[in-house]
């Protein structure tokens, strides 16, 4: 029994232990419900490995999402320069036309300003009534009143309430 005990170990070592099992208790083969030498172990490594090579997938996925994301932020950058650009030019224009407006009532005003009352008193009463209390706002006030005292009294009531109405302020 000896000599078949060290016989076992022997194929133990080399063939594994199912088969030195195997050979001990007098058969050649192991049996079905028993698994081949170390098949346990190369079940886990396999699936250890497909693991990893799912992991690995996943990480050039995520690696590719972050570079699409860093493109797609690096665009939208780009993109809001660019408005913000386009912002200061609307700016620059509508800043131009500002002072393009400002000068042309000024001008309406010295004009106006010169003429006698009975003449620009029609003149005056036929604009627009915001274009016209603006220009009444900037005359000299002795001037201003001469025209709307020859204005019809309706019209120079409407212009006179609102050349004392509170300003609105603009919400920036």
């Amino acid at each position: 029994m000896r000599v078949r005990l060290a016989i076992a170990l022997t194929l133990g070592l080399f063939a594994g232990t199912a088969g030195a099992v195997a050979y001990a208790e007098g058969t050649s083969e192991p049996s079905a419900s028993r698994q081949a030498p170390g098949s346990g172990l190369q079940d886990l490594v396999g699936r250890l490995n497909a693991r990893e090579r799912a992991l690995d997938r996943r990480e050039r996925s995520v690696e590719d999402r972050e570079g699409d994301l860093r493109e797609a932020e690096d665009r939208l950058r780009e993109r809001l320069e660019d408005l913000e650009e386009v912002r200061g030019e609307l700016d620059d224009k509508l800043a131009e036309l500002d002072a393009i407006e400002e000068g042309r009532r000024a001008a309406l005003t010295e004009m106006t300003s010169k003429m006698r009352p009975k003449q620009a008193a029609p003149f005056v009463a036929a604009l627009q009534d915001d274009l016209t209390v603006d220009v009444l706002d900037r005359m000299q006030p002795a001037k201003a009143g001469k025209i709307l005292a020859v204005m019809p009294p309706d019209k120079a009531a409407s212009l006179a309430e609102q050349l004392t109405a509170p300003i609105p302020l603009e919400p920036r």
